[in-house]
């Protein structure tokens, strides 16, 4: 498998989980505001299961950014699923390639000289 198709199916298979995530998580948001509504009628016990699982949610997307940033970190800071738009947010947010390099050379503690410049 050649890294172009490799990095094709991941993705694909990432952008799979994130479409299903994106619906669970309008599922979760509708929960919260449920629950904020009826604040005073709610079981704490219910309460807590809700932020469990939501908390678990979120924990699920990034335990699968991660798996997908082990497969092709490029994915992860400029993902071919956002459109246009939405990677130019990143940008404008924050995000400049350079980060990566500074990530990795504040990371890596037995880089040589010449590998840091």
């Amino acid at each position: 498998m050649t890294n172009g198709s490799h990095s094709g199916n991941a993705s694909n298979t990432f952008e799979a989980f994130y479409e299903g995530w994106l619906c669970r998580q309008e599922h979760f948001l509708n929960e919260l505001l449920s629950a904020q509504q009826t604040i005073d009628e709610a079981r704490d016990e219910d309460l807590r299961d809700l932020v469990s699982r939501v908390l678990f949610h979120y924990q699920q997307y990034y335990d699968e950014k991660s798996r997908l940033g082990q497969r092709d970190v490029l994915l992860v800071f400029s993902p071919t699923w956002y459109t246009s738009y939405e990677r130019s947010l990143l940008w404008i947010a924050g995000y400049k390639p350079g980060i990566v390099f500074r990530l990795v050379t504040e990371s890596v503690p037995d880089l040589s000289d010449q590998q840091r410049t």
